[in-house]
């Protein structure tokens, strides 16, 4: 199979860690280009700028937006997109606390493309085990580009909350089209926050007001594939619903 076209989509502001991420992913190789998409009412150091500065600024479409939230950043991003030339483009969203190899790009990119049905290969990080962890996530997730096009824009309203827009997404794509998330890489290194713990609690309280939007039927399909996925890899990760 031909290599499929990769776009990056990062949200940043006031964070310098953004150019060193685009200079190790675009090292590895991994991506063909990046869409940055900048908090422009709270950006006070020049995100713009440092990554025209950077040696792959000819890659990067920087992206200052107002009103910024997760979800709108994510849309802004996507619109902002060169048009599809083939039906096998994927996206990685990817956050600055994370750390991806080549080699496990390319099991999630073999995750993603080796099933028929899938929407989004996602990872599993080493050390986190919160169950809020344990699901498809834009901290590192590859999309099926045409796929989340068909799909329509992330939830924005979960900005307010503590997001998870991704999954509900996952289970959108699976009441659209039984579409489902496929598991790549494992252990990949991920920035410990201080406050993660209480952050995934939070996460859990939004992922239950996501749940009651799907019915039981739907919710149950999902997350056990999700388990299942995970206990093939060595984790066991059991989802409260």
């Amino acid at each position: 199979m031909e290599r499929p076209k990769v776009s990056a989509l990062l949200r940043a502001y006031n964070n310098p860690l953004v150019v060193d991420l685009i200079r190790n992913i675009a090292d590895e190789g991994i991506v063909d280009d990046f869409v940055v998409v900048i908090n422009a009412d709270k950006d006070t150091i020049g995100t713009k700028d440092l990554l025209s500065q950077s040696a792959y600024a000819s890659q990067v479409n920087a992206l200052p937006i107002n009103n910024y939230g997760w979800s709108r950043a994510l849309n802004a991003g996507l619109a902002a997109m060169p048009e599809m030339t083939n039906g096998n483009e994927l996206v990685l969203c990817i956050s600055n606390e994370v750390e991806i190899t080549r080699d496990q790009f390319l099991r999630t990119t073999e995750a993603v493309l080796g099933h028929a049905d899938a929407l989004i290969g996602y990872v599993l990080f080493e050390d986190r085990h919160e169950p809020s962890y344990c699901l498809p996530r834009n901290t590192c997730g590859l999309w099926k580009r045409a796929r989340l096009a068909e799909l329509g824009d992330f939830i924005e309203e979960l900005d307010q909350k503590q997001g998870m827009e991704d999954v509900e997404m996952v289970l959108r794509g699976y009441l659209h089209k039984n579409w489902l998330p496929y598991l790549g890489a494992t252990n990949v290194k991920i920035a410990v926050r201080q406050d993660i713990e209480t952050k995934s609690k939070r996460e859990w309280d939004t992922l239950k007001g996501i749940n009651t939007l799907y019915k039981p039927k739907i919710l149950q399909t999902v997350y056990s594939h999700i388990q299942e996925q995970n206990k093939l890899c060595g984790r066991e990760t059991k989802f409260l619903l």
